[in-house]
C-alpha cells in the first residue's frame, strides 16, 4: 500500500473538523458532528470530482482503513459504475451498520447487532438485491429477495423487510431515492393482508394506578440497576432503548438536562427531528440521578458482564415480576403522560400545556405550523411538562403510601 500516510491512530488523534489527505487522491475529512468521512478522487467524462466511499461515526480501526482503501482502488478502477450515485445494497448495509454500532452513541446493543447482521447475511447477502445500486432498486426486487424467507419462516420475514427498509432510510440522507421500496412493499403486502385486530399496549392512566406502579417499583427487591432504570423511565416517559442505553456523558447536572443522541432514538425521526433530543429534566429525576453510582460509562450495567448496560427485555420481566403483566408496560408511562398531561387543566377549565410541547417530550414528530416553532420554545415547553409530570407522581406515590393497605 505505498502512498498512504495516515494510521488509525493519526485519524483518531485528529478531532477538529478539516480534510486529512492519505495519498493516491484519497482523502478523510473530520465532520462537525465529529464522524468521519472517506473521499476518494475519480475521473468521469472528463471530469474529476469527490466520491464518498464511507462514513464512521465512531473510533477509526486499522479493519476499517483497509477496508475504505479497498473500496477506494476499487472506486478508481470502476469510476462511475461505484460512485455514490451508484452505492449497491451492500455498501449501503455496511455505512448502516458501522452507524448503529460504533462505539460512539451506539443505538444497538451487542447482542441486537449479532441478530441483525445473521438476517441480513442469511436471508439477504445471496439474493440479486445485494449488489444492485440503491437507486435501481424496486419492490419487486426487494420482494423477490424475501422470496425464500416469506416460505421458510414467513414470521420473520416482516423483520428482515424492516431492516432491509432502514437501510434504505439511512442510505437516502446521503443518495436521493424515489421511494423506499421496501416501505413501499410493506405498504402493498398490509394492503393485500386481512385486516386483524390488535390490542394496544396495556397502560395505567389513572394517578391511583400509577401510584400504586411507582410504590411498587420504589419498594421492590429487583437489582439495584432495573430499579433506577425503571424510575428515570417513569420521571422521564421515554422509551426503554433510549433509557437503557443513557451513559453520564449525556447528563448535565450544572444545567439539569440529558440530551439523548439522535442517532440512538428512533430512525424514522431523523428527516423529521435531526437534532438530538435535549430534556430539561424535573427535580426528582436530578435526586434520583445522584443517588446511582458512576462505576461504569453507562448509567445501568448489567448485573453480569456480558454486555455493557442491561437490556431492553429487562424492563419488561421487571414488570412482570412485580405482578403487573397484561395491565402495564414500560411503554404505558408514555400512554399515561399523554392522556394525563392533554387532560390537565386550570381552574378555569383551560388546557396547562400546549399538545406540541408534550408531543416533544414523547419524540414524536409534529406537522404543520407546529413544526416550524424553535428548538428553545419547544424545550421550554417541555420543561413544564415534565416538571409538573414529577411533581404530580410524586403526589400519587404519598397519597398511595398513606392509604390504608388491605390486611393491615
Amino acid at each position: 500500500m505505498a502512498g498512504y500516510k495516515l494510521s488509525a491512530s493519526i485519524l483518531n488523534r485528529r478531532k477538529t473538523p478539516g480534510k486529512m489527505t492519505d495519498g493516491l487522491a484519497l482523502s478523510f475529512r473530520r465532520n462537525k458532528d465529529g464522524s468521519l468521512t472517506a473521499w476518494q478522487r475519480v475521473k468521469r467524462e472528463g471530469k474529476e470530482s469527490d466520491e464518498k466511499v464511507a462514513t464512521l461515526t465512531g473510533e477509526v480501526t486499522q479493519d476499517w482503513l483497509q477496508d475504505v482503501r479497498a473500496r477506494a482502488y476499487a472506486l478508481r478502477g470502476l469510476g462511475a459504475s461505484q460512485s455514490s450515485n451508484q452505492v449497491t445494497f451492500e455498501v449501503a448495509w455496511e455505512d448502516f451498520y458501522r452507524a448503529v454500532t460504533g462505539a460512539k452513541n451506539s443505538k444497538w446493543s451487542a447482542a441486537t447487532a449479532v441478530q441483525a447482521k445473521a438476517r441480513m447475511l442469511n436471508h439477504i447477502a445471496g439474493s440479486g438485491l445485494w449488489s444492485m445500486p440503491i437507486q435501481e432498486i424496486r419492490s419487486v426486487d426487494v420482494e423477490q429477495a424475501l422470496a425464500t424467507v416469506r416460505s421458510v419462516r414467513p414470521k420473520l420475514a416482516p423483520k428482515v423487510l424492516q431492516l432491509v427498509g432502514q437501510v434504505l432510510s439511512y442510505a437516502s440522507h446521503d443518495i436521493k431515492l424515489e421511494a423506499n421500496a421496501a416501505k413501499v412493499l410493506r405498504e402493498k403486502l398490509k394492503a393485500s393482508e386481512k385486516p386483524v385486530r390488535t390490542e394496544k399496549l396495556p397502560a395505567i392512566t389513572d394517578w391511583a394506578g400509577l401510584g400504586d406502579l411507582l410504590h411498587r417499583i420504589e419498594t421492590s427487591a429487583l437489582y439495584p440497576t432495573t430499579r433506577w432504570a425503571l424510575l428515570l423511565q417513569a420521571y422521564t416517559a421515554q422509551r426503554s432503548g433510549e433509557i437503557a442505553l443513557a451513559k453520564w456523558e449525556e447528563f448535565d447536572f450544572d444545567a439539569g438536562t440529558w440530551t439523548i443522541p439522535r442517532a440512538r432514538m428512533k430512525t424514522s425521526d431523523i428527516e423529521k427531528k435531526p437534532y438530538d433530543q435535549r430534556l430539561i429534566l424535573p427535580a426528582v429525576a436530578i435526586e434520583l440521578l445522584r443517588k446511582i453510582p458512576r462505576d461504569s460509562d453507562w448509567l445501568f450495567p448489567p448485573r453480569h458482564g456480558e454486555s455493557d448496560c442491561i437490556t431492553v427485555e429487562a424492563f419488561s420481566q421487571a414488570f412482570q415480576r412485580l405482578g403487573f403483566r397484561r395491565v402495564a408496560t414500560p411503554h404505558g408511562w408514555r400512554s399515561a403522560l399523554k392522556t394525563l398531561a392533554n387532560d390537565a387543566a386550570d381552574e378555569d377549565g383551560r388546557p396547562l400545556f400546549s399538545e406540541r410541547w408534550v408531543e416533544d417530550v414523547l419524540d414524536h414528530g409534529v406537522q404543520g405550523v407546529q413544526a416550524h416553532y424553535t428548538r428553545a420554545q419547544a424545550e421550554k415547553g417541555m420543561a413544564k411538562v415534565l416538571a409538573w409530570w414529577g411533581e404530580r407522581l410524586g403526589q400519587a406515590v404519598t397519597q398511595h403510601r398513606a392509604r390504608p393497605q388491605l390486611g393491615k
